[in-house]
């Protein structure tokens, strides 16, 4: 009875369509990272050519060593230091090769992984991301340490899987034409290495699966509680929230733990069998020496020579199967990262013939990117926002090149909507949009925008504004920032323009921040400018200063700005109402928020 109690309940049915599931996930998975490789195969080829180059090379060493060895017991010195050099020379040339391999696998995996990077950052920007589960914190653990994840399997696996057949089967053919026995031991005990660690690794990849799902989830909760510090300080929730983040910090520790639990298992279970076999080719040797065994050796028995040359061989013949062993591991974590990639990778991967550019060569390369001059928008029949309400239903807009327009209405109705559909970070549910004839998403680099709640990056004042634009003239950045005003309040600081200023702009008030946002705006060759709250935080002064840019900016440009300002909307061209989901222009004395 007690027997039949500790039996494990059979799966349900809910369980067994998990793990259906996890297993499609996973094979897809595996077809995905193998269409990742096909740019590099060249570079994979190279590396497993030096691979197998650096096993005949190892061959060669053994036999120098072991004739040197033997010439030199039968007081043979002069035949001993013939061989040396050729002794020499296969050390050399294996580890020169080994170097080659590892070097062609190394820039296979960076070729990869920075095309990947790329791909996935221009496959986010296409989408609507602030919505992914997790928003930023789970997008930074799969640019950075899930893209990080792949290089064992691009650098190593995918390598040492033909090595692992091809150096032992070399070094198979030639044990059995030395030694039937030592060929059969080494041939009966081989197998077993790939085939314990196959089925370890079936096991690890669900514990690297589960690592990578806790370190997202501890990241997410981290970047919320960092980012509501103060209201947790306001509301005494500060000791609470940090054992509840130690909580979820020490689950990932035992996973994580899990990890290298089933890898230190792994790396036993190898070394378990590779020993066993070696010392079972040294006890059949020694057997055959000491008179005791006569299988497989001539009349004369096995001279010195053969028995250092197998004894040598022996440890080589494991090697290529242990590192395949050790790097299924990479191939694990691999296809555990690869199945978060794949949702926000692109359709398909580059190429064979893709080259590899980098971001500057990438912007340089696509003319739009620099083209100036003024952008026509229209919209047809566009609807966004909920199924159940609307924030935009059935909205038609056109905007002749250098118009300004403002939009206007109460907070959450739907402007900045507008703006990210102009931008392309959302798809319309219906309708057409067009900024210079071409979809938002193609038209991209030819827009600047202002977001409502701008963020910088740590740096000058001066290298904030360069970049909107890193290849502008010294000149134009002046320009740019006296038109945003500020060099007003960039000459009463310490360093001017060259003042550093902190992540996210610390240092900086909300109004200065805004307009060091809007300088680096301004300096980017749009033919399209979306502005969501430009003159927010902004004194009577400075939003009469910045306005008036604007106004001059219009023509040159076209201005779309979303605002609750009344002297803002009074400087555009045409204004807008945006209320119930639909647009309706106002004029004269109307045209107020």
């Amino acid at each position: 009875m007690s027997g039949r109690q500790n039996e494990p309940a059979p799966p349900t049915a809910v369980e067994k369509e998990d793990r259906g599931s996890e297993r499609q996930r996973s094979r897809a998975a595996a077809a995905w990272l193998r269409r990742q490789v096909r740019p590099v195969r060249a570079w994979h080829g190279l590396a497993v050519l030096c691979g197998l180059g650096a096993g005949i090379a190892t061959i060669v060493e053994a036999a120098a060593l072991a004739r040197a060895i033997g010439r030199a017991a039968d007081g043979l010195w002069v035949e001993a230091g013939r061989v040396l050099p050729w002794l020499l020379l296969a050390i050399l040339a294996r580890a020169l090769l080994v170097w080659g391999q590892e070097r062609a696998g190394t820039e296979a995996s960076a070729r990869v992984r920075h095309r990947l990077r790329l791909d996935l950052y221009r496959s986010m920007a296409r989408l609507d991301r602030r919505e992914e589960e997790g928003g930023t914190a789970t997008l930074t653990v799969r640019l950075i340490d899930q893209v990080e994840a792949l290089d064992g399997f691009l650098s190593r696996y995918l390598i040492l899987s033909p090595l692992a057949g091809l150096v032992p089967l070399l070094i198979l053919i030639v044990s059995f034409s030395q030694n039937w026995v030592v060929g059969a031991l080494l041939l009966l005990t081989g197998p077993l290495i790939p085939l314990f660690m196959i089925l370890i690794g079936l096991g690890a990849e669900q514990a690297s699966r589960r690592q990578s799902v806790a370190l997202a989830q501890l990241g997410r909760r981290f970047l919320d509680r960092l980012g509501g510090l103060t209201t947790l300080q306001l509301f005494g929730r500060v000791e609470p929230e940090a054992a509840a983040l130690t909580a979820v910090a020490d689950d990932f520790r035992r996973r994580t733990m899990a990890v290298l639990r089933i890898a230190f298992l792994s790396s036993t279970v190898l070394e378990f069998f590779a020993s066993v076999s070696i010392a079972l080719v040294a006890i059949y040797l020694g057997s055959v020496y000491l008179g005791y065994f006569h299988m497989g050796a001539a009349a004369d028995g096995i001279s010195l020579e053969t028995g250092l040359f197998l004894l040598l061989l022996a440890p080589e013949y494991f090697q290529p199967l242990r590192a395949y062993a050790a790097a299924y591991h990479d191939r694990a974590a691999a296809v555990a990262a690869a199945g978060d990639l794949m949702p926000l990778a692109p359709a398909e991967a580059a190429g064979p013939g893709d080259a590899v550019p980098t971001d500057r060569a990438r912007i340089d390369a696509a003319p739009s990117l620099r083209a100036e001059g003024a952008l026509a928008v229209s919209l047809r029949g566009v609807t966004a926002g909920h199924d159940g309400a609307p924030l935009l239903d059935g909205v038609d807009l056109d905007i002749p090149p250098g118009g300004f327009v403002a939009i206007v209405g109460p907070s959450g109705i739907g402007k900045s909507t507008l703006i990210d559909l102009l931008l392309g970070f959302v798809p319309p549910r219906s309708g057409r949009i067009a900024i210079g004839g071409q979809a938002p998403l193609a038209a991209r680099g030819r827009v600047s925008w202002l977001p409502q709640r701008p963020a910088l990056v740590s740096g000058s004042i001066r290298a904030v504004i360069a970049r909107g634009d890193p290849d502008a003239p010294a000149a134009a950045l002046v320009q740019a920032g006296e038109a945003a005003d500020v060099t007003g309040f960039a000459a009463a600081l310490p360093r001017g323009l060259d003042t550093p200023v902190g992540e996210r702009g610390f240092g900086l008030s909300g109004g200065q921040l805004r307009r060091v946002a809007l300088a680096r705006a301004l300096l980017k060759p749009a033919g399209l400018l979306l502005l969501d709250e430009p003159t927010s935080d902004l004194d009577p002064v400075a939003e009469r200063r910045v306005l008036e840019t604007l106004r001059r900016r219009a023509g040159a440009q076209t201005i779309v700005m979303v605002t609750h300002s009344a002297a803002a909307a009074a400087h555009a061209d045409r204004v807008y109402r945006l209320e119930q989901g639909r647009l309706s222009p106002l004029a004269g004395p109307e045209a107020t928020p």
